[in-house]
């Protein structure tokens, strides 16, 4: 006999994100209110960058042979700067983790987006999956550990000072529940803010490329969120809020409205 899928509704009675295109109705995992510990991006993200490492000494390791029948002293050379990156690659994770676990900005100068967004989330992710994590769950610890980032930051980096409200933007699904969305533009409105909802990726981007706002508050599922915030973070500070779905993706979504308050008041009374 073949087992039947627990469904929560069908697919055609929403309109489906890109990211959620293969979804056939099936009831989500933690039933869409995905609460996974920062800690969970944080260990994978850590044998991440030391793959990282090994593969660049590997690498090394190879080509000793040709380096040397070509120039000996490239050896040495190559070597301390393949010890020197792999150093900076340690420190880097080493602030990111210290940060995230004590919520403290002890080494902000040491985190770099670009590296952040651009290899140890991509690796991070790959591994999880590998190991039954899935891109909802890893995605959901991601932002919770960028989150505290921009938070940290927030309290001492030029690039996320003070913001002013005409500059912040708020980015909104159009999957939110009639009564979550009412909320939270009465607070968008009563904060002075600027929000647009968009259908996706693709629109928020080119709202941020029209707006060219100082700091960004998005509100999406995790796999939009991610995909967003390795886009965009590496530039404008970028809080992101996961959505809840209840009733699967892309229908009746909702979030915590004190979060989105936390965030609002976080970027305009920043020093």
């Amino acid at each position: 006999m073949s087992q039947v899928k627990n469904q929560v509704a069908p697919a055609q009675d929403r309109k489906l994100g890109d990211e959620w295109a293969d979804w056939g109705g099936e009831t989500e995992e933690q039933k869409g209110e995905i609460e996974e510990s920062k800690s969970t991006f944080l260990k994978y993200a850590s044998v991440g960058a030391a793959l990282i490492v090994a593969g660049l000494m590997f690498i090394w390791y190879m080509i000793i042979p040709r380096l040397e029948q070509f120039a000996p002293v490239l050896t040495i050379i190559v070597g301390i700067g393949v010890v020197v990156f792999a150093i900076l690659i340690f420190l880097m994770f080493g602030s990111i983790a210290i940060t995230a676990l004590t919520e403290k900005g002890y080494l902000l100068s040491c985190i770099k987006e670009n590296f952040f967004f651009s290899y140890l989330v991509p690796v991070a992710v790959r591994l999880g999956k590998r190991f039954g994590v899935s891109r909802d769950r890893m995605g959901n610890s991601l932002i919770k550990v960028s989150n505290i980032i921009v938070h940290a930051k927030s309290k001492s980096h030029p690039k996320y000072g003070k913001v002013d409200p005409n500059r912040l933007l708020v980015l909104l699904p159009r999957c939110l529940s009639k009564e979550n969305r009412k909320t939270i533009i009465e607070i968008v409105e009563k904060n002075k803010l600027i929000s647009f909802t968009v259908a996706g990726g693709s629109a928020a981007r080119l709202r941020i490329k029209e707006m060219k706002p100082q700091a960004i508050i998005a509100v999406a599922c995790e796999r939009d969120l991610v995909i967003g915030l390795q886009d965009v973070a590496p530039k404008i500070p970028v809080l992101a809020i996961p959505n809840k779905r209840p009733e699967g993706p892309c229908k009746n979504t909702y979030i915590n409205i004190e979060v989105l308050e936390t965030s609002i008041k976080d970027y305009l009374q920043s020093v």
